[in-house]
């Protein structure tokens, strides 16, 4: 991405599903670093929806369960806790639907 600037802009969700592709995946990893960075405790769902999108499963569950958790373990609230509409939702989170994780974790949130 020459002339982009290397902090973590609010692309970068878009950009490591966009460039996560053969011969781009550099790129992506380090849109995705930047997005794990800065959002980690802001906005998690952004992270889960880019590993679903990517694939892995497993890191997508583990950040889904921090979006949807209303604090972090010192017991402050996170901003950006999603409700399971917005995760149920979303396209990205698609292929985890088939996942057996997928209809436990669900009906966990209920």
């Amino acid at each position: 991405m020459t002339g982009v600037s290397q902090e973590c802009s609010r692309f970068d969700p878009e950009i490591s599903v966009c460039q996560w592709q053969p011969g781009r995946e550099g790129e992506a990893d380090a849109a995705l670093a930047r997005l794990t960075a800065m959002s980690s405790t802001e906005d998690p769902f952004r992270i889960a929806e880019v590993h679903a999108y990517r694939g892995d499963a497993d890191e997508s569950f583990k950040w889904l369960a921090l979006a949807t958790r209303p604090s972090d373990p010192e017991g402050q609230l996170l901003p950006a806790a999603r409700n399971l509409w917005d995760i149920r939702a979303s396209p990205l989170l698609s292929s985890l639907h088939t996942d057996p994780r997928w209809t436990a974790w669900v009906s966990g949130q209920l």
